[in-house]
């Protein structure tokens, strides 16, 4: 139990010096950093999905129905719902330690898998998604451009 409270008071530690920035918006450069969440489902009209094979899948909003492809082959429903409630809801979990950052992120660029959201013809989120997180409740995400991953998960 001390060992938990120690992990858990050096993570927050480490969040709040990641937050310390000369600027005055530190803290919502971070924020911005492990904002995952697309706030309203309903304006997505296309997600790429992509990895190092490299095998990308691109599905796409037309009317309203989903279809996969230049063939526009037709997505099932559920599948869909899934995905864009899964694009929704993912809500941090918890920050990666510090001595864990590089080990993660070198197994996100082996095993990730890119995914860019559109709204319209407008990219509104691009990020990596890795590997499950050791206790196996989360998952590995980490935006374009950052150099800091984060374990997320989606609450219920």
């Amino acid at each position: 139990m001390h060992a938990g409270k120690l992990i858990l008071l050096s993570t927050v530690l480490w969040g709040l010096m990641a937050c310390q920035s000369t600027s005055s918006d530190g803290l919502e450069e971070l924020k911005a950093q492990y904002d995952f969440a697309v706030a309203d489902a309903s304006q997505i009209t296309k997600v790429i999905i992509s990895d190092k094979q490299p095998s990308t899948v691109v599905l796409e909003r037309v009317g309203n129905r989903w279809v996969v492809g230049e063939e526009q082959w037709p997505v099932r429903q559920d599948v869909i719902e899934v995905l864009l409630e899964t694009l929704s809801k993912v809500t941090l979990k918890h920050f990666v330690q510090q001595s864990a950052v590089e080990q993660v992120n070198q197994r996100m660029e082996v095993y990730g898998r890119w995914v860019e959201v559109y709204a319209g013809d407008q990219l509104i989120k691009k990020y990596i998604v890795g590997t499950e997180t050791p206790d196996m409740l989360g998952t590995y995400y980490k935006m374009a451009g950052s150099d800091l991953p984060f374990a997320v998960y989606i609450q219920g």
